[in-house]
């Protein structure tokens, strides 16, 4: 009897700055076929394509793996949080991606003494 076997791995950047673009690669390998179809979640919510709002999720399917790429154009603070790749045969890989909220740009945080509040400068 032959089983198939799948294998998923997630690709991407897991901290990006607000505005930044968050793009994550899905692929999705078996043997002796690839999975059929793949979807995303985001915080366990369905991601689906959405042009108007920057997001578009593509799909390849080659030989031996399956593809897709979810693409989010400009992040928001709402964009963080835990993404899924879910195969067609129910293999997932997943991965957190945090937004933060500003570049640095190499301020330091400043306490004057141990009680008081931190302050940027």
């Amino acid at each position: 009897m032959w089983y198939a076997s799948t294998a998923v791995r997630i690709t991407g950047r897991e901290y990006v700055e607000r505005g930044d673009i968050i793009q994550l690669q899905c692929n999705a390998s078996g043997k002796p076929d690839p999975p059929h179809d793949v979807h995303w979640l985001h915080n366990d919510h369905p991601v689906t394509s959405d042009p108007t709002a920057g997001i578009m999720v593509a799909k390849k399917i080659e030989s031996k793996y399956l593809l897709s790429v979810v693409t989010i154009e400009h992040s928001r603070i709402s964009d963080a949080g835990e993404y899924k790749c879910v195969t067609s045969n129910d293999d997932t890989a997943s991965v957190v991606v945090h937004v933060l909220s500003g570049k640095s740009n190499g301020t330091v945080i400043h306490r004057v003494h141990e009680k008081a509040p931190l302050y940027w400068k």
